[in-house]
């Protein structure tokens, strides 16, 4: 997954990973910064001097992998054995995520316990 962080804050530091961002645009005092995330990778970003006012965050999958993640999710809606298997408002949360091509809901919702635990059964 990769994005921005657009702040005003004077210093952006990613504190995982002990390194200052250095911004790559902007327009008057907001500047842009690119952060790029492997799977199940947590940040944790410092802004100094920032207002919560002024962060606006813009994150997405890259195609390929969001197409991956609603085949998934439509492939264990469509199997109507594991579909019944489901919590049905687990199943509805799915079926809702996927028909709005919510693709960080759907993504959420394929790794809650409740759902694992239909679908690592399968053979």
């Amino acid at each position: 997954m990769s994005g921005t962080i657009r702040t005003e804050a004077t210093t952006v530091k990613d504190l995982v990973y002990d390194a200052v961002l250095k911004p790559r645009g902007g327009s008057g005092t907001a500047r842009e910064y690119s952060l790029s995330l492997l799977p199940n990778d947590i940040r944790i970003i410092a802004l100094n001097e920032a207002q919560a006012a002024t962060l606006r965050c813009n994150f997405a999958y890259a195609p390929d992998t969001a197409a991956q993640i609603i085949k998934q999710a439509r492939d264990i809606l469509q199997n109507a054995t594991v579909a019944d298997a489901l919590p049905a408002a687990k199943r509805a949360a799915l079926a809702s995520a996927v028909e709005k091509s919510d693709i960080f809901a759907t993504q959420r919702l394929l790794m809650d316990w409740e759902i694992l635990a239909v679908t690592m059964k399968l053979p």
